[in-house]
């Protein structure tokens, strides 16, 4: 999925980081006036529901 994505954007970079969903939501927390990642893919929904309740999610 990284190779094709980067390949119809070329000016984009794909970095792929695996956390637990405590670490995730941890690191949105810690970098909420500076976020360093885009995308959020997967986990438990609880931990969706506490980012959004945080102002920490955009649509």
């Amino acid at each position: 999925m990284k190779k094709e994505f980067e390949a119809k954007y070329p000016g984009v970079t794909v970095n792929f980081i695996r956390l637990s969903s405590g670490e995730a939501l941890t690191r949105i927390r810690n970098e909420k006036a500076n976020p360093q990642f885009d995308i959020w893919w997967g986990g438990p929904i609880d931990s969706f529901i506490a980012a959004k309740a945080e102002g920490l999610l955009e649509p």
